[in-house]
């Protein structure tokens, strides 16, 4: 069964003001999302105590591997961090 807004769709590519303009949005939505995973990651890799958590940087490039090397879903990966996280504050007495 085909999608029946299909030709609709395709006659809207070819429309090149409407292309551009949704070019434009999506540059604005990618540059909100970087500008928020710099915001938070320095945030969380340097807290406001003035010290460097080196345990989120290592747990950050554990999954940075997982994911890139070992091709590891991002699901399992934040539920697997997570836990490490979790276990690691309630090991350590939530300073």
């Amino acid at each position: 069964m085909d999608f029946l807004g299909g030709p609709y769709i395709e006659q809207l590519r070819g429309n090149a003001r409407l292309t551009s303009a949704l070019t434009a949005i999506t540059a604005a939505i990618v540059g909100v999302v970087l500008n928020l995973a710099v915001w938070f990651g320095l945030h969380v890799f340097f807290p406001g105590n003035g010290t460097v958590d080196w345990f989120a940087i290592l747990l950050c490039a554990a999954a940075f591997v997982a994911m890139l090397r070992y091709k590891i879903d991002i699901i399992p990966v934040i539920f697997g961090s997570a836990i490490v996280g979790l276990s690691y504050h309630f090991l350590r007495g939530f300073r």
